[in-house]
Formats: C-alpha cells, sequence, structure tokens
C-alpha cells in the first residue's frame, strides 16, 4: 500500500525505521541553541 510519499514495501519500512534516527538526531539539533545559552 503506498504512503503519501509513495513508497511501498521495503521501501515503505526502510522509511519508517529512518524516520526514527532522523527525529533522534533532529532534537537535539534543534534544542541545543536554546540549551547552550542558558547553561553558561
Amino acid at each position: 500500500m503506498p504512503t503519501i510519499f509513495g513508497f511501498g514495501g521495503i521501501a515503505a519500512g526502510a522509511a519508517t525505521i529512518g524516520r526514527v534516527p532522523f527525529f533522534v538526531f533532529l532534537v537535539p539539533f534543534l534544542l541545543s541553541p536554546i540549551v547552550r545559552p542558558v547553561s553558561r
């Protein structure tokens, strides 16, 4: 079943798995400029 990005089958599974590390690294990247000046 194709998703909104047009992935299906194995590609859909790979896209889902790839989304997890994307957000794991994106959240600290976006929060670091906010947290760093406060901690100084």
